[in-house]
């Protein structure tokens, strides 16, 4: 049996998936035999095999025992038992044998393979079938004092907690277990990483008490922890406060890998025992109080001692290793313990002990609060934890974008100098406020002139934009200085000679332009956007640049910064010229594209804010250079500008002024009525039809007054643009978004008398197309149409769609049907009041052709017990009352009153603001429990749920709607003209109770 085993592992571990897959199925297919996993675990422990079958061996040991041991492994068991309770016996001796390793014959991966297997089989046989495995495990942990077997006791106890023991199992071995963790951390034969295990062993069964908690045996488990705690945080702290052996500089000078090696030990029983107090911190945080103020200076000290050696393995050196962990997963590289030991720092800093004592040192200095000792030397150190390591900066030499990416953002690399960060803003910014800021600006102004003049130039970037961040948050009393260093970076950024700085530099002036007065910064407008103009003359951006983006973004900010200082005079400037550039390069990038948009956007609507004379002269520098970018496009077949192009001619004509300047229309429509009539792209039309319909609104008279070179009157060439984008055979949907817009916009301009017979032909060509609409947005700028012209005619309205046939249907029906159904997803607060008005006065006229009209009312709830599935939804359907449709009105109307007058915010996003709001708020509850934060949302939560239910207004179609304080006034005096009125008491008696009870409430 066991040569045939060997042969098919031999054949399990050759390249050939068919070999592979033939061998496992042969194994398996020797379960039934008993003497298969005896075969196994001899080969396991065979010396003169190479590790690679015996790790095999184990594996499918493991395999073996999942699927054959006990039905209670349900997840893999495949229904039979093969070995008798003597057989099982013997196997639980001979793993646990490779597990302990008396004989120094196993390795470690094999070892922890095995306790794999123990771990699973005691889940089923503990304590019943294997009462010795405890005190067997108890009792080696206490006697022996060979590491190894020290070692792989503690990796089968590891494995047998972290699997999970019942309470009741829990509690009958934890006292003993705990006192044996403990000797084993007492034994001074035991090395360090042994010492490591056993607290690691202890974390695990902190997460099973944790687990109990909330369970009848809670007090009883807190208890048992407390009374454990008293006997392990002296030895805790006892390891933090131990220096690590001491190396010399030749021991540096050989490699960090060798300095690393030679501290692992003490390393990982250090960052086991932090990890510990983090998690007792968690879990019993009133346990840990008592001791906070003397961990927080222990792990002070501690980051203290260990800076000089960080700064040499991971600073200065070149070949440094960090984030190392060992093979039974416990880290003992020195980076993993500076993290740990800042995370515990920064929830220290949280502690009402801490923070009155820190405090009571700070009132010592009164206005100088910033000077306090403590306060800058935890400054120096944070500095030195943030500098960059050799590694990212070896990385970054050749990526100037992915340095300001790292810096900017918070990466999945955390890192001491991420840790370091985060401690800085998140606990002393958020507790202190400006006197970090302060400490902080004067610690580097003691700095500034060597870190600015460093031969690093990754040191002379960090400057730059260190103080750009802290003056930008800095108080006024800082102007003065901020100015100087931006003067500073004005210079460096035309000057330095390393790309990055001068990067940088562009980044850092948006930081004090921000931050300065404007009286200060609009004097340095010029100089700024020089700088800009500089760098981007000096460096490709399709080249040199080409996959820098967020480099590109930074610099886009910076300008549009700039420009908004003074928008008087951007018609003398280079800076539009400049924008242009980057409209040019950044079209194709949706994020770049996007910002180059917005910006244009905030400057057109400054810039018309002063007046007509300023919007003519902007338009004289821009729109030859939109009218260039259309050519480009055409020339070049680049799709992304034509794109940004129409974005940009939209924002101009929408937040410019009212008339548009003379010559706006014939300069830009014919570009725009080329993109309507030849275009197909969402990304084209949609801007380029709100664009012609901006142009409407602002420029009527010029418009009317168009003809395109054809000699085609404006109104013809709109109604075929409008022909066109309703055409499903050519446009999709999401292309035609804006389309209804546009044609409620030219009923309004042209006016029925200009429009005459093209009047019915667009309103049918509307009517026909909002049939067989399916996107929301796509069909309320289609009903728009009809809502605005209902406004004022809405009997005409009614007799049009009347006289309609769609698809061999009643045009009112079809059309009316669609609207009722659709109106619950109107967004947008002039589109929800215009709908509104439009409805209450179709419902006035109490029109026969309204009432005779059947549409769906209330759903029809079925209590049938089960949940509803996507399969149970399709075999039945929902099914709704059918009402006739001036009912269906009246619900709807008294919805829209219901959540215009009662929302709790103003608009989504303040209710949005409000729920982020309210996570941040403290509950002090003295000092009985461990501050911390949490991230997690907890959708258990009652208050969440109820909240999110808030937010999504459930029961009600226009639940998510804002308050709106007009459209709420406009329906309660309707409401109450109408009342007076029997036929609307008639009709009021069909709405459902909760609708009846509203309208009371709302209108008396």
């Amino acid at each position: 049996m066991e040569q045939q085993v060997l042969s098919l592992l031999q054949a399990t571990l050759t390249p050939n998936t068919a070999t592979v897959s033939n061998a496992e199925q042969a194994l398996k297919s020797l379960y039934n035999q008993s003497e298969y996993p005896f075969a196994l675990l001899s080969l396991a422990t065979h010396t003169d095999l190479n590790i690679g079958l015996r790790k095999s061996a184990l594996t499918n040991f493991r395999q073996y025992i999942d699927a054959t041991w006990s039905p209670q492994l349900e997840e893999d068991f495949q229904g039979a038992v093969y070995l008798n309770d003597e057989a099982k016996s013997q196997i639980r001796d001979k793993t646990w044998s490779v597990c302990v390793n008396a004989d120094g014959t196993v390795d470690g991966s094999l070892q922890r393979l095995a306790s794999s297997a123990v771990a699973h089989i005691a889940s089923v046989d503990f304590p019943d079938n294997w009462p010795g495995l405890f005190p067997e495990i108890i009792s080696i942990l206490k006697t022996n004092q060979q590491d190894a077997a020290a070692q792989g006791t503690l990796r089968v106890l590891h494995e047998v907690v972290d699997a999970g023991l019942s309470q009741d199992q829990f509690f009958m071995v934890a006292p003993d277990m705990v006192d044996a963790l403990q000797h084993i951390t007492q034994n001074t034969q035991h090395n360090p990483l042994v010492k490591a295990s056993a607290i690691k062993v202890l974390r695990s069964c902190l997460e099973t008490l944790e687990g109990v908690f909330e369970t009848d045996n809670g007090p009883a488990a807190r208890a048992f922890l407390d009374d454990a705690l008293k006997h392990w945080f002296p030895y805790l702290m006892h390891v933090l406060r131990q220096p690590l052996p001491e190396v010399t500089q030749e021991d540096f000078q050989k490699g960090p890998i060798d300095v690393t090696n030679k501290w692992k030990g003490e390393v990982a029983l250090k960052t086991q025992a932090i990890t510990m107090l983090e998690k007792v911190a968690k879990v019993r945080g009133p346990a840990l109080l008592p001791h906070v103020s003397e961990l927080f200076s222990i792990v002070w000290d501690e980051l203290n001692r260990l800076a000089p050696g960080y700064t040499q393995i991971f600073v200065d050196a070149d070949n440094s290793e960090s984030r190392l962990i060992d093979t039974d997963g416990i880290p003992y590289s020195l980076d993993f313990l500076i993290l740990e030991e800042l995370d515990f720092l920064a929830s220290a800093l949280k502690q009402k002990v801490v923070r009155e004592e820190l405090s009571m040192q700070m009132q010592q200095v009164p206005g100088a609060e910033h000077t306090v000792g403590w306060l800058q030397e935890l400054i120096r150190v944070l500095v030195i934890y943030t500098r960059i390591p050799r590694e990212e900066e070896a990385f970054w030499e050749f990526d100037v974008n992915t340095y300001l990416c790292e810096l900017s953002e918070l990466t999945s690399n955390y890192t001491p100098r991420v840790a370091a960060s985060q401690l800085l803003v998140n606990s002393l910014v958020e507790w202190l406020k400006q006197t970090p800021v302060k400490a902080l600006l004067t610690f580097h102004e003691q700095q500034t002139s060597s870190y600015l003049q460093h031969e690093n130039h990754f040191v002379r970037a960090g400057a730059h934009l260190a103080l750009g961040s802290l003056f930008a948050i800095a108080p006024p009393a800082f102007h003065e200085a901020a100015l100087g260093a931006l003067h500073a970076a004005i210079s460096a950024a035309q000057n330095d000679d390393s790309m990055l700085v001068q990067v940088i530099c562009v980044i850092a002036i948006s930081q004090y332009l921000k931050a300065l007065p404007r009286a200060i910064g609009a004097p340095l407008q010029g100089a700024v956007i020089d700088a800009v103009k500089h760098f981007v003359d000096s460096h490709d951006l399709r080249d040199e640049l080409e996959s820098a983006d967020d480099v590109k973004s930074a610099i886009i900010v910076t300008l549009r910064t700039a420009i908004m200082l003074d928008v008087s005079n951007l018609d003398s400037s280079p800076a539009m010229d400049l924008f242009f550039s980057f409209a040019s390069d950044g079209a194709a990038n949706f994020q770049l594209s996007e910002l180059l948009a917005d910006s244009f956007k905030d400057i057109v609507s400054s810039v018309a804010e002063l007046g007509p004379e300023p919007y003519v002269r902007l338009c004289a520098k821009v729109i030859p250079s939109l009218s260039g970018a259309f050519d480009v496009a055409i020339l070049t077949e680049e799709s992304a500008l034509t794109d940004l192009a129409a974005e940009l001619v939209s924002a101009l004509a929408e937040f410019g002024i009212d008339p548009l300047p003379g010559g706006f229309v014939g300069a830009v429509m014919p570009k725009i009525q080329r993109i309507l009539m030849e275009g197909t792209e969402a990304t084209l039309l949609q801007p380029a039809t709100s664009a012609l319909t901006h142009m409407l609104n602002k420029g009527t008279v010029q418009v009317k007054s168009w003809s395109d070179h054809s000699g085609k009157p404006s109104v013809q060439v709109c109604l075929e643009v409008v022909d066109r984008l309703l055409n499903p055979a050519y446009i999709e949907e999401s292309a035609a978004d804006e389309v209804g817009y546009l044609a409620s916009t030219m009923v309004t301009k042209f006016g029925f008398e200009s429009m005459g017979d093209y009047l019915p032909q667009l309103l049918r060509a509307v009517a026909i197309r909002l049939s067989s609409a399916t996107r929301a947005a796509f069909i309320q700028s289609l009903l728009m149409v009809f809502a605005s012209l209902a406004v004022h005619h809405a009997d005409a309205v009614l007799d049009f769609l009347n006289q309609t046939e769609i698809n061999g249907q009643n045009g009112l029906k079809v059309t009316l049907t669609q609207w009722l159904e659709n109106s619950v997803n109107f967004a947008g607060f002039d589109e929800i009041r215009t709908n509104v008005v439009a409805l209450s006065h179709i419902f006035e006229l109490n029109d026969p052709r309204v009432i005779s009209i059947q549409v769906r009312g209330d759903l029809i709830i079925e209590d049938t017990g089960r949940i509803k599935t996507r399969s149970r939804a399709k075999a039945n359907p929902d099914r709704y009352m059918m009402i006739p449709a001036d009912v269906k009105i009246l619900k709807l109307l008294v919805d829209e009153l219901h959540h215009a007058a009662t929302s709790q915010f103003s608009n989504l996003a303040a209710a949005r603001y409000a729920a982020e709001a309210a996570d941040d708020v403290e509950n002090d509850d003295g000092d009985d429990d461990w501050e911390d934060d949490d991230d997690l949302l907890d959708l258990s939560s009652e208050k969440v749920k109820n909240e999110l239910m808030m937010f999504a207004g459930e029961g009600s179609p226009t639940g998510s709607r804002a308050r709106d304080d007009e459209t709420a006034d406009y329906l309660q005096n309707w409401f109450r003209n109408q009342v007076q009125k029997q036929e609307f008491q008639n009709k009021a008696g069909m709405l459902n109770a909760e609708e009846q009870d509203r309208l009371r409430k709302l209108v008396g």
